[in-house]
């Protein structure tokens, strides 16, 4: 008998499930990863133990596991329903007394499969005619698979069993048996491929559509007359194993390889077939498993690695530690790059995600075949040196570093990092600790240099506005002036007259967030566009938060859009309460617009500023600051 299909596709899942029960009195079954910049890591492969339970409770088949010693230790719903068995009764007993199978026809007591699988670990099924006697005595035909569990090592520590019900698929025989016009109509419309071959010469002698079309042919006809199945096994190792499985056992069951379709397409098929010697030939069914196959290989990949940059993942990183565990010299760099923060708001989180592709591409091309680089966290890289000393692992920061300052043409912000790095001191030492010791290393590099980094930041932030708007040095020491100026005649003391100056050159660094051709465009704007620069004072409010010495002007570069009346952005801040710096720099930066111009707006006098910034007093400026300036002005324009 044939278990369908549809088993194997949880009996992996079974199988895992089941080993982490046998293995749990001997070391932890570890079921999920860490979250990391907002992402939960997928689970280990054989997903949670909770999960798979439901699974199994879910499926329509009954699951019995029994233990190296040949105890059951689990049922499903399934299989307490078909024995007659509860879980709580049966476990711990021997599974020839809760799975009691006889031969239909012989009435004699099968063997023990449990104990063929124990014996010759390998998957069994049992054969045609057996019976099971449930508890109460009533007979059920079954179809069984049975098959090892394995530890990390490959011992076999118990055996899962998957049977279902097959009295009802006897019945449908018989029916079949009586009609051979309904015989023929469930073999044309299956949904899996059906064919019979000759034994002799391999010549198919019936087949279905479903097959001809898995196969790529246009009619079942012309499958039956042009195939040959050497001819399409991407493996003709796999031909030939399937081969022995039909002259050892007279069948195979379940049975999975890559096939070539006609137009030379591969595709995953699962195959089950039988020998006839006395009919001469041989019948199977396939399946097109290519998208399940699919599937589970994009599943493990993602379970070892980071979606965004396609390195190895935190999983895979503890794996590894562990399979480096008995290696003497082991050197790992911890990275963190700097800046990623103010770039998401500077630039949006896409930009921040090239960032980090970027980074990748450097350090996987700068380790190369030397070891394995892992983004295990948000900003957090590590790379992995086997046989590596530390005198190898600082050249390879070295050239990090070279790398990341080569590719700042060809970014919007020059990729950085601060790096540690820590060398094994013997067996003694686990490697997680050598990773404590890299990253301490890297923290300390990081403290140090902090202030460095966020000023070459902010000084690339500088030019890059300077270099996609109108906002040039020559402007913004006018605006400093003028402010200081300002800020003099009212009194002000030195720290305040420091972040007017500060304030002065960048009270527009948000600007560095909306697109060029908004910037630059010489006719008015549209409404969507007038919605994009109305970003740019929260998104330099962030940037400046981003940075403890600019911390001091934040609320001012929010505010310096605000209008004196209440009708200013983004929050619609009324008079006083507006902060005094952002009205000055409000005052001087739209004075210093109006007297030297623009591509779309044409200077004008200092006379005809005066008179625009008097007509706007109390509306858009400070009424008492234009009184202050306009006087400043009087002052030099009659000197």
């Amino acid at each position: 008998m044939i278990v369908p299909g549809i088993v194997l596709v949880v009996v992996g899942f079974v199988l895992g499930y089941l080993a982490a029960r046998l293995r749990a009195d001997r070391a932890p079954f570890s079921t999920a990863g860490t979250a990391s910049n907002g992402m939960a890591y997928l689970p280990h492969p054989y997903l949670n133990q909770e999960w798979l339970r439901i699974t199994l409770q879910s499926i329509g088949d009954g699951v019995i596991a029994i233990d190296a010693e040949g105890n059951v230790i689990f049922l499903n719903d399934v299989a307490e329903r078909l024995t007659g068995w509860t879980t709580a009764e049966a476990v711990g007993r021997p599974l020839t007394q809760v799975f009691h199978i006889i031969n239909e026809h012989t009435r004699e007591l099968c063997a023990d499969p449990a104990q063929k699988v124990i014996a010759t670990g390998m998957v069994h099924g049992l054969a045609n005619h057996t019976v099971l006697v449930r508890r109460d005595g009533k007979e059920i035909v079954i179809a069984d698979s049975a098959a090892p569990i394995q530890d990390d090592q490959g011992r076999i520590v118990g055996v899962v069993l998957v049977f279902r019900d097959e009295t009802e698929k006897r019945r449908m025989e018989a029916k079949l048996r009586i009609s051979e016009e309904t015989y023929r109509n469930l073999f044309h419309n299956a949904q899996v491929g059906l064919f019979r071959s000759r034994i002799s010469d391999g010549a198919i002698l019936e087949a279905n559509h479903q097959i001809a079309e898995m196969f790529g042919y246009t009619s079942r006809q012309e499958f039956m007359a042009e195939f040959v199945a050497a001819d399409h096994y991407v493996d003709p190792e796999k031909r030939q194993e399937m081969l022995r499985l039909l002259n050892e056992h007279g069948e195979v069951r379940h049975f999975e390889a890559q096939f070539r379709r006609k137009d030379g397409s591969i595709i995953w098929m699962l195959f089950s077939a039988r020998l006839y010697p006395e009919q001469g030939w041989l019948e199977g069914v396939m399946e097109d498993i290519t998208s399940r196959v699919e599937a589970e290989e994009r599943l493990r990949y993602l379970s070892y690695h980071d979606i965004l940059t396609g390195l190895y993942n935190r999983t895979f990183m503890e794996e590894e530690l562990g399979r480096l565990a008995d290696e003497p010299i082991v050197s790992i760099i911890i990275g963190d790059v700097n800046g990623l923060k103010l770039i998401n708001d500077a630039f949006g989180h896409e930009q921040g995600d090239n960032l980090l592709v970027k980074i990748a591409e450097i350090l996987t091309q700068t380790v190369g075949e030397k070891g394995t680089v892992v983004r295990f966290g948000g900003d957090e890289f590590a790379i992995i040196l086997p046989n590596q000393g530390p005198e190898e692992a600082q050249d390879i920061i070295k050239e990090i570093r070279r790398c990341c300052r080569a590719s700042s043409h060809h970014t919007i912000m020059m990729p950085s990092l601060a790096l540690g790095m820590a060398t094994r001191k013997g067996l003694d030492e686990p490697l997680r600790r050598v990773v404590r010791r890299a990253e301490d290393r890297m923290y300390s590099q990081k403290l140090i240099e902090s202030s460095s980094h966020r000023s070459a930041i902010l000084a690339s932030l500088t030019s890059t506005l300077r270099e996609k708007s109108f906002e040039t040095e020559e402007h913004a020491q006018r605006t400093r002036k003028l402010a200081l100026d300002i800020g003099k005649a009212l009194g002000l003391g030195e720290s305040d007259l420091s972040a007017l100056a500060l304030l002065a050159t960048l009270h527009d660094i948000g600007k560095v967030a909306v697109e060029d051709s908004i910037l630059r465009k010489p006719g008015p704007l549209t409404p969507q566009e007038w919605e994009e620069i109305r970003k740019h004072p929260e998104v330099g409010y962030r940037i400046t938060l981003a940075s403890p010495e600019l911390t001091s002007i934040s609320e001012a570069i929010l505010a310096h859009h605000e209008w004196w009346d209440g009708t200013g952005y983004p929050r619609g801040l009324k008079g006083e309460e507006i902060p005094l710096l952002a009205r000055i720099i409000a005052l001087v930066d739209a004075y210093d617009v109006m007297t030297h111009g623009r591509p779309y707006r044409q200077a004008m006098t200092r006379e005809q500023a005066v008179q625009e910034m008097t007509r706007l007093a109390g509306r858009q400026f400070d009424p008492n600051l234009v009184e202050v300036f306009t006087g400043m002005l009087a002052e030099e324009m009659g000197a």
